[in-house]
Order: structure tokens, then sequence, then C-alpha cells
């Protein structure tokens, strides 16, 4: 967090899959772990090695809880469920695509296959907020 003439301004960075949606105004939200962003603050919008892509205003930050879970299939095999709790309300796997699709994936399967591979879930979890400019 930097303090720039009394105001909060955050240091975002994107990897390079989501540079061409953030350059051209598709990608206006990203979900991150936390939840200390408030509507208002800025936003510096880096990329992987930490130039600027652009500076913006959070125009909202809304609770998400994204819980992933595996379950025996009954036949030897795995079935994955997701939970998304967006804002309160719980959304399932067909209704988390929306929000998953703003964040610049294909769905929700394709941002779950993403976080596991970052490891941003803490024991099949993600508790953070969506942050929208």
């Amino acid at each position: 967090m930097k303090r720039i003439n009394g105001h909060v301004t955050w240091e975002v960075r994107f990897g390079g899959r989501f540079l061409e949606g953030i350059r051209s105004g598709a990608k206006r939200q990203t979900i991150r772990r936390g939840e200390c962003v408030e509507a208002g603050d800025a936003l510096r919008l880096c990329g992987p090695a930490g130039g600027t892509l652009m500076e913006v205003n959070a125009a909202e930050a809304e609770g998400i809880l994204i819980r992933a879970c595996e379950a025996d299939d009954g036949s030897g095999g795995s079935v994955r469920t997701v939970f998304v709790r967006l804002g309160g309300k719980v959304l399932d796997e067909k209704g988390a695509d929306a929000p998953a699709r703003a964040d610049g994936f294909g769905g929700v399967a394709d941002m779950m296959a993403f976080m596991e591979d970052n490891e941003l879930f803490m024991h099949g979890i993600l508790d953070g907020q969506v942050i929208r400019w």
C-alpha cells in the first residue's frame, strides 16, 4: 500500500494472459484474496514486470468466497464441485461463469484451474473480493 496525497493507492499486478484485456478495456475487474480495497481507492494496474499499464479508481469491491471440493463419484473416480458466494449470494456453477468470464477466464472451470496452478487457494478456499474499475 502506498499513500499519495492522503489517498490509498494499490499496485495490482497481472500476468501476461490478462494484459490485452486490460489495455482494451474488456477486463475491468480482478478477483483477489483478502478484503482491503474500497470503492474510490486508486489502483495502479501493472504487468508482470511491474510496468504501469494504467491507473484507475476502484468503482466497487464486493466480497467473494470460492471453495473447490472433490468427492468420490462412487465408481473409483472423483467429481469436482465449486461453491461460489458473491456479495452474499450463492451462485451455482453456471452462475459463477459470468464473474469468471468478466475476469478474463473462459468460465469457472478455467478460473479454478488458473487459481490451482498459481496456488491461490488456501486449503481449497479463496476468501477475497472482486474489485471492479
